[in-house]
């Protein structure tokens, strides 16, 4: 990886965050009855890997907004975008911004294809949480709206594993289908809910973990995020 490839942004994300936590904070708590629960499970984490369940692309923000405004460990908060070109013609314009310099500012980085190396794909997540940094990640790797935990990618237990960094399991509710309508129209109630963290050490087998460990690390997470 070249010194380009790790490159991590962290005053400009702290701040460019500050505008979108007011806005989602208020439009949500406004519009949304936004309902925040579990907040002791985070209290005393730090730095930690949220890993939640994916119906929107709202989820990254709204988790961030739930958290405390001031805190050395949540802010910035890193996103696990798609992989390098995953953005295709269904995103229309926004592929365009979800790539590239300009997204990382705001904390959102790509991974890239590993063919299943994890420290290849991961590597800017893995710099990030050297550093202390916290960072979001959607393990399922795409929008899942049936409410039944879907195949799990292995990478948020890797990360867990090669850093000792605990994952908070995150479950969104009632964020499935977003609209202006709905928003304005009062008709959406949305919740969002912390459970207990995960220590690294109980993910996988300490020693030469295989593909196959890291997955089933990742479905554990995600039976949790499910479960609350």
């Amino acid at each position: 990886m070249s010194k380009k490839v790790i490159k991590i942004w962290h005053i400009v994300p702290a701040l460019l965050q500050v505008p979108i936590y007011i806005f989602t904070r208020a439009v949500f708590t406004i519009f949304a009855g936004l309902k925040i629960e579990g907040r002791e499970n985070v209290r005393n984490v730090g730095p930690a890997i949220f890993a939640s369940n994916h119906v929107s692309e709202w989820d990254g923000p709204l988790i961030r907004t739930c958290l405390p405004f001031f805190s050395r460990d949540w802010s910035p908060m890193y996103f696990v975008g798609l992989r390098e070109g995953g953005y295709g013609k269904d995103f229309g314009f926004r592929r365009f911004l979800y790539r590239g310099e300009f997204f990382k500012m705001f904390g959102a980085y790509p991974t890239f294809p590993g063919n299943k190396n994890y420290k290849d794909s991961l590597a800017w997540f893995l710099e990030i949480l050297r550093q202390d940094g916290t960072i979001c990640i959607f393990p399922e790797g795409k929008r899942n709206l049936t409410g039944i935990a879907g195949k799990s990618h292995g990478g948020v237990s890797f990360l867990s594993h090669a850093t000792g960094v605990p994952v908070v399991p995150v479950r969104i509710t009632g964020l499935e289908n977003p609209s202006f309508f709905r928003f304005l129209f009062f008709r959406m109630k949305v919740t969002v809910t912390f459970g207990s963290a995960f220590d690294a050490q109980t993910l996988v087998p300490a020693y030469n973990p295989t593909v196959d460990d890291y997955r089933e690390g990742a479905d554990m997470i995600m039976s949790k995020v499910y479960g609350l």
